[in-house]
């Protein structure tokens, strides 16, 4: 899958303090390539370019250190201590035009594999009106494609008492599971340590 998928978009999660890595995610590198170019390629290569990215904690820092900033939309989630899902809401008010959904991901898992979007989009294609939850030994991870359908119940959602697990659990008919052959999605890099043992991990 290469060719441009207009009808999909994507929304990447960069708004924490990062207090346990000690240094924002936003700006790190993976086997010496920033964070944020590969989760890019890897959407590019799958056919998404509208692609939203989520900034929380030290924001206006931040847009001027990011190893690249196009093709992405920054926005700033003020509210960021409200988590993830004031965040993903953040992203979501911010795609303008019509589109089947939303696959989103988290910075700090620039290891998941190509394979892995590539499996979610060709998913989606066939269940545009799903929730869709990468699988990995029965455990499910990051990132899920988030159906238009269901854009304005996330965004009317109150986002201090609920999270999107809630809204999955309030909508799990619509929830699919796709199982993949890669742990990263399980895998998010809290700490320098995870980083390197990571990198080590996927050395290959």
């Amino acid at each position: 899958m290469n060719k441009e998928m207009p009808d999909w978009a994507a929304i990447v999660l960069a708004a924490g303090r990062s207090e346990r890595f000690g240094a924002p995610k936003v700006l790190q590198s993976f086997k010496g390539i920033p964070f944020l170019t590969r989760i890019r390629k890897h959407l590019q290569v799958v056919g998404i370019f509208k692609i939203v990215l989520v900034l929380g904690h030290q924001a206006d820092d931040l847009v001027e250190q990011l190893p690249e900033k196009e093709p992405f939309k920054i926005v700033v989630n003020e509210n960021y201590q409200l988590g993830q899902m004031s965040s993903l809401q953040k992203g979501l008010q911010a795609i303008q035009t019509s589109v089947k959904g939303v696959l989103m991901c988290l910075v700090d898992q620039p290891h998941v594999s190509l394979s892995v979007y590539q499996q979610l989009l060709q998913t989606a294609v066939q269940h545009h009106n799903q929730f869709l939850i990468p699988e990995f030994k029965g455990r499910g991870g990051h990132p899920i494609i988030i159906p238009a359908d269901f854009f304005q119940e996330i965004l009317d959602t109150d986002a201090r008492k609920f999270t999107l697990k809630d809204v999955l659990r309030l909508n799990h008919e619509f929830v699919r599971r796709v199982n993949v052959n890669d742990s990263a999605i399980l895998e998010d890099i809290d700490t320098k340590e995870m980083l390197k043992l990571l990198e080590k991990k996927y050395s290959k």
